[in-house]
């Protein structure tokens, strides 16, 4: 793409579209771009800063993408209730089958909600975020209302992902198994995250009119700041996980999910997500001898 007749001032900043397209096969490549000749000049006293590379990958396939809800909220917020409770619970009711959703309750206004954790203001940190209520999906910042939730959902259904996700998790009192299966159809570094979420939480109820909080962080495995990886395109990566539970704040064992997300940390872009399933464990009884007839049966048998 060459740019002529421009007369740019010094420390002007000047944005331009490259027209060009290129057709990759898969895989990973370096992107470089330089400048050269500005104005007309040939000389330039300072040519290292001149160039700029980034690393892009071309992906081998694409599969559905699931959106990735996070938001930041405490139960001392007043405006938070009005989102929560006004906004985007009703909404959840109608795409919660859609999306991922994970809530992190925020130690502020004080006294701060008692269910915020040091994990939950990692998440804060990494997004910068300064104000609650806070909404991040697909891990970019969109407003705190309906028309915003409705955007963000909007462009993640419109989105490719680049990756299979899978995951299963099992509980036993107070213990939680998480299995995790990643089939990447792009190169490069990733972090995973595993967010254990209780559905409905009640008893962190303080100011702010809010009797129930729905998809509250409670645990992340094996911490806030993930599992990084270095994903190859083809190549599944398998994690797993466990972590005890009893000293954090769930209320019921049996109402907790899993929520899993891979990220790209350098732009924070999620790159898919999912809910883990269950696995319920089987329990093996000894049983008396059966005779059944007529035989062969009709294919069902009831034990009482």
């Amino acid at each position: 793409t060459s740019l002529t007749g421009l007369n740019i001032l010094t420390a002007e900043l000047y944005t331009f579209h490259c027209a060009d397209s290129i057709d990759l096969n898969p895989g990973s490549y370096t992107l470089k771009l330089w400048v050269s000749d500005i104005n007309g000049a040939s000389m330039d006293s300072i040519p290292a800063n001149d160039t700029a590379s980034m690393v892009i990958n071309v992906a081998s396939n694409t599969t559905d993408y699931t959106p990735l809800i996070e938001v930041f909220t405490s139960s001392t917020c007043p405006p938070c209730a009005p989102f929560n409770m006004n906004v985007l619970s009703p909404w959840m009711v109608t795409h919660h089958q859609d999306v991922t959703l994970v809530k992190y309750q925020m130690s502020w206004p004080l006294p701060g909600d008692p269910y915020y954790t040091a994990e939950g203001g990692v998440r804060r940190a990494y997004y910068g975020v300064s104000a609650v209520p806070d909404l991040f999906i697909d891990g970019k910042s969109y407003a705190t209302t309906a028309t915003g939730v409705t955007a963000g959902y909007n462009a993640g259904m419109a989105r490719d992902a680049f990756m299979e996700l899978t995951a299963t998790h099992t509980i036993s009192a107070s213990d939680i198994s998480v299995n995790v299966s990643i089939t990447p159809y792009v190169t490069g570094p990733f972090t995973a995250h595993i967010v254990v979420v209780e559905d409905t939480t009640y008893l962190n109820a303080t100011s702010n009119g809010e009797t129930e909080f729905h998809n509250v962080m409670m645990k992340m495995l094996p911490d806030a700041d993930g599992t990084a990886l270095s994903l190859v395109d083809g190549q599944t990566v398998t994690l797993y996980e466990t972590a005890n539970l009893s000293a954090t704040n769930v209320e019921e064992m049996s109402d907790l999910s899993v929520v899993v997300f891979v990220q790209d940390d350098n732009t924070q872009q999620i790159f898919q997500s999912c809910y883990s399933d269950i696995v319920v464990g089987r329990k093996e009884v000894d049983t008396p001898d059966v005779a059944c007839y007529p035989n062969p049966t009709s294919g069902i048998v009831y034990l009482d």
